[in-house]
């Protein structure tokens, strides 16, 4: 004789439960419920507003296997959509193991890095660099100029007047993180990157930005300034041999 599993209904007095530590809805009707405590406790995004959007929130947080709070924490609605900002993206591709190592620093006009070491931390930055590596050993390199950011009309934004280097360091991560690791981030966008947001301008409520214009993604719209190195054909063919992927950088000419 076949035994039959019975089921329960699980209404409203009936606990939510614990796995390590955080609560864990086993249905649509304990997510709302959850979902309901969290905006009454006022501790939350203002821009999760109803029990409904909090539920679609936690859900991203689950397919990120990130804590529910912390997600939250860290995702804004930018037109309509979730975006990732701050290090939470550099967090979720470490998290992965599918990032290994990443790079990263601010330099000047002649291509050198700003540093105690160098003694020219007063000098004007001009643009960021990032480079990454994947556990495959792929490798990819980026930079982001001030140039650049005026040529997309960025330079005008509250962030990119109080916090260039921030921003010229986010721009150049962001691209190395969604083009060498999209499968950590699983296509979300990145605020930083997609609108040019500084984080200190998420302020929790969901945002309605104009995307900037995009117009130096390929490599054959690269900046080629008199003060940077120049790649010769014979580095071009050793770094496509390497598999390592450069944008951002000056090519031959």
């Amino acid at each position: 004789m076949n035994e039959e599993k019975e089921i329960k209904k699980l209404d409203n007095n009936t606990p939510i439960q614990f796995e390590a530590g955080i609560l864990a809805p086993r249905d649509l009707s304990e997510a709302l419920r959850l979902a309901t405590m969290l905006l009454k406790s006022q501790l939350i995004p203002k821009q999760f507003d109803t029990p409904e959007k909090i539920v679609v929130a936690m859900q991203y947080c689950r397919e990120l296997n990130l804590p529910c709070l912390t997600g939250m924490r860290q995702i804004a609605v930018i037109n309509g959509s979730p975006s990732l900002w701050g290090d939470l993206p550099l967090s979720l591709a470490y998290k992965s193991g599918l990032l290994v190592e990443l790079e990263e620093y601010v330099f000047d006009r002649k291509g050198t890095k700003i540093s105690i070491e160098n003694k020219n931390l007063t000098d004007e930055v001009y643009g960021g660099y990032c480079k990454g590596r994947r556990k495959d050993g792929k490798v990819m390199e980026s930079v982001f100029t001030l140039e650049d950011a005026a040529n997309a009309d960025l330079l005008g934004k509250f962030g990119w007047k109080k916090y260039p280097k921030d921003m010229l360091t986010y721009r150049a991560r962001g691209r190395v993180l969604k083009n060498l690791v999209p499968d950590a981030l699983n296509g979300i966008s990145i605020a930083e990157y997609d609108y040019g947001i500084h984080g200190s301008e998420i302020k929790g409520e969901e945002l309605k930005v104009k995307a900037p214009k995009i117009n130096n993604e390929a490599r054959e719209e690269i900046l080629a300034l008199k003060e940077e190195p120049i790649l010769t054909e014979q580095d071009k063919e050793e770094i496509l041999k390497d598999e390592k992927y450069v944008i951002g950088l000056p090519l031959v000419r």
